[in-house]
Parts: structure tokens; sequence; C-alpha cells
């Protein structure tokens, strides 16, 4: 991701690259955060001036990188099946929570038809998912022999009978709650995605929360039939609020955005 701020004075940054990343790659392939649990976590007491800025805006990327696994997972796992969203390449690749969250990939999964899975970006062991009606449930673990229980993540396809049937009419209307107890990126919220065609366009809002750290993020997106995504988040922590605005890119590269980091008007 590509930040860009505001010239304070001369000799201070105009302009912070930091962390670039792939979309996909790292959001859906397992690189989101830092990988240690402490993701979006800035230490106390909270440094000062250009360090601050740097702390945070660094923060801000790790936690919307974090975070944004759960929803895009959802929408590999919601998206009408002929959309190119479905089709997209980086959604297949072993161990990812856009997989673990497909119940019909489960049969290919690790080469076996059913089992537990280790996603490493969570930290968590997983079920193959169980689907009940229009719901899919996806149980996680901390040990392999599934016994001590970290949460679970709930899909909801609405107007539809089966979860693994497509839409039969748009707008339709996907529901996915988090809610995770324990790993690397234990969040807990909400997300809503609405599927305006079956191409795959669609608007993506909700509220996570990152137990560990005290995170909270608001996601207000949107994808187009291109694949071209827009929007904006707001991350808050430690008595600061980043927002980030203007998100813009292809969905399969890097996205530009905005920052701003209050209450000190960066």
């Amino acid at each position: 991701m590509k930040i860009q701020t505001p010239r304070r004075a001369p000799g201070t940054v105009a302009r912070l690259r930091m962390c670039a990343f792939g979309l996909l790659t790292a959001l859906l392939g397992g690189c989101g955060g830092n990988g240690s649990g402490n993701s979006g976590g800035i230490s106390a007491p909270p440094p000062q001036g250009d360090l601050a800025f740097r702390a945070a805006a660094i923060a801000a990327d790790q936690s919307l990188a974090g975070s944004l696994n759960f929803p895009l997972a959802m929408l590999k796992a919601t998206a009408p099946k002929e959309s190119a969203v479905t089709r997209a390449a980086a959604f297949a690749q072993p161990r990812t929570l856009a997989v673990l969250l497909t119940p019909r990939s489960a049969a290919t999964r690790s080469g076996r038809a059913a089992g537990i899975t280790l996603n490493t970006m969570l930290g968590l062991y997983a079920l193959d998912p169980v689907v009940t009606g229009n719901a899919m449930v996806a149980q996680f673990f901390t040990d392999p022999a599934a016994t001590q229980s970290a949460g679970s993540i709930t899909l909801v396809k609405q107007g539809v009978s089966n979860f693994t049937a497509d839409y039969k009419s748009y707008p339709a209307m996907a529901d996915g709650v988090v809610n995770l107890t324990a790993g690397n990126v234990p969040f807990h919220g909400h997300v809503n995605i609405i599927y305006g065609t079956a191409a795959g366009a669609n608007t993506m809002t909700g509220h996570l929360d990152q137990s560990h750290t005290g995170v909270g993020i608001d996601l207000n997106l949107a994808l187009s039939d291109a694949l071209n995504v827009t929007g904006s988040a707001v991350i808050r922590e430690n008595g600061q609020t980043i927002s980030v605005t203007e998100i813009n890119g292809p969905f399969t590269s890097r996205l530009s955005c905005k920052v701003k980091i209050d209450p000190q008007g960066w």
C-alpha cells in the first residue's frame, strides 16, 4: 500500500512509502500484519513527532492488512460463481483463509477429503466448514486435535436455500461474523456484503475489533464489475484515529490511498 502525506515542514517526510504489498498476495496469502500477534499495536508511551507519524502509519498498514484478511476471504466464499472474484488465482493458494472458508474446496484441501488444516496467518487449526441451509460455519482450534476451541467464522447467504447455491437475483446479500478468541490475530465483528451484479460488483461495510490490542476498524469499501477497489476505512487505536480515504486501485494489485491521523491533524 502506498501512503501519501502532506508536507508538514522543510526537512520532514512529505511522502511515506511503507510495506508495499500486492493486495491479494498479502491480504489473502497470509502476510497481513506482522505475524507476531502484535499487528496494529503501538507501544506506550506514544512516540512524538515524525516517529509518532511513522508508528501510526505503519500500524494503520498492518491493522488494515490484518483485518482485511477476513472480509476478503468472506468475499471469495460468498461471491457469485461466475464472477471474476471467484476465479481470482490468489484465492486458490493452499492453506489461505479464503480456501478454508470455501466449502466446495474442502475435498481438495491438503490432499484429503476432510480433516483439520493449520492456517499460518491465524496461527490456528481449522476444521472443514460445515454447511447447514444457507449458513456456513468454520470452527477454529489452537491444537491439531481440535479440543481447544478458538472460535468460529460464520457466513450466511440471503435468498438461497443452500449456502453452496448461487444467488437467484440481484442485489444479493451476504453476512459474515468473525469471533476468533485466540491465535495471531483474534478478531470479532461483523461484515455485510451486497452484490449488485453477477459479475461481482459489491459494497462491503462492517466493523472489526482486534481483541488483544484494542484496535477497532470500520470498513466502507466497494468493488466494481471491472474489479476496481474504492472506499475508505477508519482505524482507532491508543487514542488515535487513522482515516484511510480515497482508496483506489485494481483488486489484484497495489492500492493507493490518503491517510490522516487525529488528534495530531497529520
